[in-house]
């Protein structure tokens, strides 16, 4: 399953991804449900802002963020 087909985060859920990426820690948690988060490796598009894939791996929610750290 791929990013686009994954439900994605809420507005508020994605900014509770940013503020914990940007904060030093432990496992990244997922807001909507508690799961275990994965953070893909960067890429980039055709400029060069970053872009990461998110998702949880318990409620499968994810989606494409940019620019998180």
């Amino acid at each position: 399953m791929s990013a686009g087909e994954r439900k994605p985060f809420s507005a508020e859920e994605a900014e509770k991804i940013r503020d914990a990426l940007s904060a030093p820690g432990d496992t990244l948690i997922c807001p909507a449900c508690g799961g275990t988060l994965s953070l893909g490796p960067p890429a980039t598009g055709e400029s060069s802002t970053a872009y990461w894939e998110v998702h949880c791996e318990r409620c499968g929610r994810g989606q494409i963020l940019q620019d998180l750290i």
